[in-house]
């Protein structure tokens, strides 16, 4: 049994008033303890148009933590004996210049070389309203020559999953979108997780903005075609925490697999991932303590969880505004409340120990 966390409601309630103060437009802050609800807060509002509360129940776009559904999708195929971590992306995409020199692996753990298309110079804010086919999507980065050798380096890209999208595609006989209906939100019961890819955002989405000094604007809104299997996933609390569990309770894949998913990516000189990423997940310690983390940005809306599995402890941040002198007030928010819980002071994160004062 794990131990029972020491929870002090106003000590978190201090640590959270600095980052709500003020800053419009809203977050949700919720903490678990062994299954149990030990908070759970929301402050402002959803959409300032509409002058709409943000709840408990709203519904989040969560950028990259979409990426989950995509490597848990690939490592079933690879249980299933229906690809190979070592295969070439190659043998399941066709006319990539790269496609017989970058792998599954590679994909899933970012370490393929592969421009990411967001960054290509020309992708200016104009054209984030462009709308792409997954195969104009791959055209538009495909011909654009490999960063690195494949293996060498880490370097982050939503196109190493795009590819990724369209492998499952392959194999579902569907869209990803359908694929992730049927294999995840179905079964799962997640009945208010969808895929922007295919379904609109309905009314209870929370929209995106940016604070500048005095200002808060609407952020300019990325068109859902543009995050083909790295982050079309709307989502809430409630699924969030569904989903987590069936995935670090071994639910969905293999304790192979799992272990692979989380296993720090090396590369080819030895060296770990300075991310410290397995497969979309990221691991850290606090003390003794090790966790799960991840995060996902998209429109101005910040989604952050971290899970100690010796704890069973789960806390979840989610904020709709980006904040121009605190770009990542949903992840320090996190590890300060991780911390107190804790009784740490420091975290090892991303290849760095951050002192939690500073955050």
């Amino acid at each position: 049994m794990p131990r029972k966390i020491d929870f002090d409601k106003n000590a978190v309630n201090a640590l959270i008033q600095p980052f709500v103060a003020n800053r419009e437009p809203g977050m949700l802050i919720r903490i678990y303890s062994s299954g149990q609800i030990l908070f759970d807060k929301a402050f402002g509002l959803a959409d300032m148009e509409e002058n709409r509360p943000l709840t408990r129940q709203t519904a989040f776009p969560v950028g990259s933590v979409s990426k989950e559904f995509t490597m848990v999708s690939i490592l079933q195929f690879v249980e299933q004996d229906k690809l190979h971590l070592h295969d070439t992306i190659g043998r399941f995409v066709e006319g990539l210049p790269f496609g017989s020199q970058v792998t599954i692996k590679h994909l899933l753990s970012h370490t393929s070389g592969i421009k990411n298309y967001f960054e290509k110079a020309n992708h200016i804010p104009g054209k984030l309203d462009r709308i792409f086919s997954p195969d104009e999507l791959i055209r538009y980065f495909k011909n654009d020559p490999l960063e690195f050798p494949p293996g060498t380096r880490y370097q982050y890209s939503n196109s190493n999953y795009a590819l990724l999208a369209k492998v499952i595609e392959q194999f579902s006989k569907g869209s990803y979108s359908e694929h992730l209906q049927k294999t995840f939100f179905q079964p799962l019961e997640l009945e208010h997780s969808y895929s922007l890819l295919n379904t609109a955002p309905d009314k209870n989405t929370a929209s995106g903005y940016d604070k500048r000094k005095d200002s808060i604007t609407p952020t300019v809104k990325i068109h859902p075609s543009q995050t083909y299997g790295s982050g079309s996933v709307v989502s809430t609390l409630e699924d969030l925490y569904t989903w987590h569990q069936a995935l670090y309770q071994g639910k969905l894949l293999s304790p192979k697999s799992f272990t692979m998913a989380c296993e720090v990516a090396r590369l080819t000189d030895g060296s770990l991932s300075p991310e410290h990423r397995g497969f979309s997940l990221m691991s850290g310690q606090m003390g003794t303590h090790r966790f799960f983390w991840n995060g996902g940005d998209i429109s101005g809306v910040h989604t952050r969880y971290l899970y100690f599995p010796e704890k069973e402890l789960y806390i979840q941040v989610m904020a709709n505004v980006t904040i121009e002198d605190n770009h990542d007030h949903a992840g320090n928010l996190l590890f300060k409340i991780a911390g107190e819980l804790l009784g740490e002071d420091a975290v090892f994160v991303i290849g760095k120990e951050y002192q939690l004062e500073k955050l």
